[in-house]
């Protein structure tokens, strides 16, 4: 698949409907093209804006130009055109579910919801059916991959005077085709998956910390800095919390 390919299903991928084969495709393509990457990540914040535009207020002219004023007009091309043009009647067609239904997206329980994704993708992992994208020990070289794969900031991984040693990295995206960097490692024995996710993405995440049992795995996430960070792994909740507080609490290089 190429990045045309890829990108002309671009809505159907993020809202996960369509072939579940042509999703394996782009998931592919989008793992190993990082221009796609950030394509497809500055595509959700697009939709996320004009979902807080929608939910913001009632319908009138003012609410529909603050919509409109939150899409990005690209330049003029007739692909590109053609897009603008779906997205404003997508725009629409929102605003009118959103009459009906009573649209609300800060009322969704984050928390929980990436909480179940991060022990699910933790699963695939230990599974083998995930590799890492770049696998090292090195916590400066996880650093700096993930700083040029990524469009939000991210901080260091926690390094060895956690006990946390660092395995790999690399870029997936959540259920919900959310884009998320990746650390791997283990404290210990017991491996660990650490999520980090563009916090401006999540505003209605609660401040804190937060823990959730998932299966036979202990999950703890909190908002550090411009991210939100989960963590997943068998070991203590203590441990998983040390780990937490210790993601970005390093010099930046």
């Amino acid at each position: 698949m190429n990045c045309t390919e890829a990108r002309q299903h671009w809505m159907l991928f993020l809202d996960s409907e369509g072939d579940p084969e042509l999703h394996l495709r782009i998931r592919g393509h989008i793992g190993d093209c990082s221009d796609c990457s950030k394509w497809f990540a500055e595509q959700r914040v697009s939709e996320e804006q004009i979902s807080e535009a929608i939910s913001s207020g009632e319908p009138t002219p003012q609410l529909w130009q603050r919509v409109l004023s939150h899409v990005q007009v690209p330049p003029a091309s007739a692909v590109r055109r053609r897009r603008f043009a779906l997205v404003t009647a997508l725009t629409v067609a929102a605003a009118v579910i959103a009459l009906l239904v009573g649209y609300q997206v800060r009322e969704r329980s984050f928390p929980a919801e990436l909480s179940r994704d991060a022990a699910d993708w933790h699963v695939q992992w230990q599974l083998g059916n995930v590799r890492p994208e770049l696998e090292s020990t090195s916590d400066h070289e996880v650093d700096h991959y993930l700083k040029r794969r990524v469009p939000f900031r991210v901080h260091c991984p926690p390094r060895t005077d956690v006990q946390f040693s660092v395995q790999g990295a690399g870029v997936c995206f959540m259920k919900d085709q959310r884009l998320a960097a990746y650390i791997v490692g283990s404290v210990g024995n017991s491996p660990v998956s650490i999520l980090v996710l563009d916090k401006s993405n999540l505003d209605g995440f609660p401040e804190g910390f937060h823990h959730r049992n998932e299966g036979s795995y202990q999950v703890a996430s909190a908002v550090i800095a411009e991210n939100v960070v989960i963590v997943v792994g068998t070991t203590s909740l203590e441990v998983l919390e040390r780990l937490l507080h210790a993601y970005g609490s390093y010099h930046q290089s």
